[in-house]
């Protein structure tokens, strides 16, 4: 069926994405969103749509083309925010990489504000102590300490790795998460001392 043959092309772009075949990864994700093209869709193609646009952003993104990566996001959080509720969890993690992309722009408070209704989203699922709490949280220390509130930032540092750290990941899997998160710092701010005292954060 469309839908199967859709997934199959979406799967298929996002191994090559993760492969650094980012131009393979594209076709593939055009293909899958045509299959959709011009056909009266239902509310669970709409959501794969999402799926689909989400992935294009994340390429996008891959290929430093960060404002066409934005442009897709937010087209993809108007479809999700249209769906409901039921896309709370994805509409969340839809905001997160829209703060990690306008992070990287150095647009810090637009990055907030994504980050901040993101938290929103998570506290109201009552999920407070997940990893995608965490990573967000963590990230909203990143955009403080960029923008010279190390108070803020070291509250947010400090609650997202005791978090992280409950969540009974080994050591190496903790390591990763905060390697791929400190990478959105830009090592040509003027406060490398106050950096410094965060990525060293003492963890288990």
């Amino acid at each position: 069926s469309d839908p199967s043959i859709a997934q199959t092309y979406l799967h298929l772009g996002i191994a090559l994405r993760l492969n650094q075949q980012p131009d393979k990864a594209r076709k593939c994700m055009k293909q899958a969103l045509s299959i959709y093209v011009g056909k009266d869709s239902e509310m669970n193609d709409i959501g794969m749509i999402a799926d689909i646009m989400h992935e294009m952003a994340l390429n996008s993104i891959t290929t430093d083309d960060l404002t066409g990566g934005l442009k897709i996001l937010k087209q993809e959080l108007g479809i999700r925010k249209k769906i409901g509720k039921s896309e709370n969890s994805n509409i969340a993690r839809t905001l997160y990489h829209l703060g990690t992309t306008e992070t990287k722009l150095r647009n810090f408070n637009k990055a907030l504000n994504f980050f901040m209704d993101a938290l929103a989203i998570y506290e109201k699922m009552d999920d407070e102590v997940g990893i995608s709490f965490a990573r967000t949280l963590y990230c909203t220390g990143i955009v403080f300490e960029a923008t010279r509130d190390p108070t803020s930032a070291e509250e947010a540092f400090t609650e997202s790795v005791k978090i992280i750290e409950g969540v009974g990941l080994s050591e190496d899997e903790v390591e990763e998460i905060f390697s791929e998160l400190d990478s959105l710092r830009n090592t040509d701010d003027s406060n490398t001392t106050q950096r410094k005292m965060f990525v060293g954060v003492k963890r288990k």
